[in-house]
């Protein structure tokens, strides 16, 4: 069995599919713009509901729906994945030579 591809994937695609659901999780978070729908909301006043979905807005948020959050997660979770896999390698190597 060809163990390559299995390596490429963990330790060369999933960096980069984290690092592009970071980014497009906190580039769709822009301060005055509901966290749903995008609608711009500067001219309204500080809790008043957005006029496109009718979700409320908290005064101190930055703006992050669910959906962001959870995209943000999930891409902070695949971007470490490799790292995490490596330093238990490391651990394994280490440990086990002290064990015998």
């Amino acid at each position: 069995m060809n163990i390559y591809p299995i390596i490429f994937l963990v330790f060369f695609v999933c960096p980069v599919v984290g690092l592009s659901m970071i980014t497009l999780a906190t580039r769709s978070a822009r301060p005055g713009r509901c966290g749903i729908c995008h609608y711009d909301m500067r001219g309204l006043p500080r809790f008043a509901r957005c006029p496109e979905c009718g979700t409320g807005r908290h005064p101190g948020s930055r703006g992050l729906a669910i959906r962001s959050r959870l995209m943000l997660n999930l891409g902070i979770m695949i971007f470490m994945t490799p790292f995490i896999i490596a330093l238990v390698g490391l651990l394994v190597l280490l440990v086990l030579p002290a064990l015998r």
